[in-house]
């Protein structure tokens, strides 16, 4: 019997191109979109309308008759995200129309660039335009009152008309993502994210760098979970793909563990170093120090926007490091702490 391997093969290995998740769109500036299945997990054409409530969060998917936006699909949308915040960082002015090339956009994607492939792109388009939203969740700190679709339009650019081969895509984005584009959420993920051959893979991961970040563990009930992956089977067969996870431990950067019906994320590796006599090399006034600027001074805005003291902040991050350790990366780490312990 034939294995099917959990990861695709890495098809260009020489293309490396900076990544940033769209799904970090988000609702009250904590990455809330990975948190929320806006997209499906299946393969196949699906017609079926689904709400999400969770608390005061209400999600309507609405499809077309052409299916519903999959997780697939929304590679699309991290590539454009890519671009306009690429400019953005170059100090270069950015708006809700991005230009690329097609080509550009499956190497990026660790996609094939056969006919075939040029055909999903298209499909993908399709049902990105198609599917509609309606949620009360936020972005850039504006309510979506009304339904929209993640894209507005996308007008493709073919070698000869209608039956020439893709050449660029033009896509303008909604103003729910554009906005969270214009309010830095954004969150940069793996490379490897695109050979996650399973869609219920790729949600688990989202929802570990979301949730888990540069933290010691994340931990949540199988059953809570399953909701957030939107799961359409029953319990039983996500504690059996969460099984043949553990066996490879293949998802990028976090490792899985399930024990008694609660599942616990970590991140992979030693992404923690504890130097000696870490409580008298950092301080709460060296700390400033060692984080850089920028990230400085987004934990400080998200600090204050959910009602926090920040000097407080940076004394309980100095503990976590004390038992820790150090942070290979302390900037992001400490932005991601600031996030996770202060909740909107």
């Amino acid at each position: 019997m034939n294995v099917v391997e959990p990861l695709l093969p890495l098809r260009h290995p020489n293309r490396d191109f900076f990544l940033l998740d769209i799904a970090d769109a988000a609702p009250r500036g904590d990455m809330a979109a990975m948190e929320y299945p806006f997209f499906a997990l299946g393969t196949q054409p699906d017609t079926r309308e689904r709400e999400y409530r969770r608390g005061d969060v209400i999600l309507n998917v609405i499809p077309s008759v052409r299916g519903m936006a999959t997780v697939f699909d929304r590679d699309v949308l991290l590539f454009c995200v890519s671009q306009l915040m690429a400019r953005k960082n170059a100090g270069l002015p950015i708006g809700k129309t991005v230009r690329f090339s097609a080509r550009d956009m499956l190497i990026s994607t660790n996609r094939t660039t056969d006919g075939e492939s040029y055909k999903r792109l298209e499909q993908a388009l399709t049902r990105l335009r198609g599917t509609t939203f309606q949620t009360t969740i936020e972005a850039g700190g504006a309510s979506e009152s009304k339904m929209f679709g993640m894209i507005e339009s996308a007008d493709v650019v073919r070698k000869a008309p209608i039956t020439g081969r893709m050449v660029a895509v033009e896509v303008v984005l909604s103003d729910f993502l554009f906005r969270a584009i214009e309010s830095n959420q954004v969150l940069p993920i793996a490379r490897d994210y695109f050979r996650l051959r399973s869609p219920v893979d790729r949600r688990l991961y989202e929802l570990a760098r979301k949730h888990c970040g540069q933290q010691p563990q994340w931990q949540i009930s199988l059953d809570l979970l399953r909701d957030k992956v939107a799961f359409s089977s029953v319990e039983r067969k996500l504690r059996l793909h969460l099984r043949k996870i553990i066996k490879t431990q293949h998802l990028p950067e976090y490792t899985i563990d399930l024990t008694d019906d609660v599942v616990t994320f970590r991140p992979k590796g030693s992404a923690l170093r504890k130097p000696a006599n870490l409580s008298a090399e950092i301080t709460i006034d060296s700390l400033d120090s060692l984080i850089e600027p920028k990230a400085l001074e987004l934990a400080r805005k998200e600090a204050q926007v959910r009602n926090r003291d920040f000097y407080q902040l940076k004394a309980e991050f100095i503990e976590v490091m004390r038992s820790q350790g150090q942070p290979e990366k302390i900037s992001g780490a400490f932005v991601g702490f600031v996030r996770s312990k202060s909740p909107l």
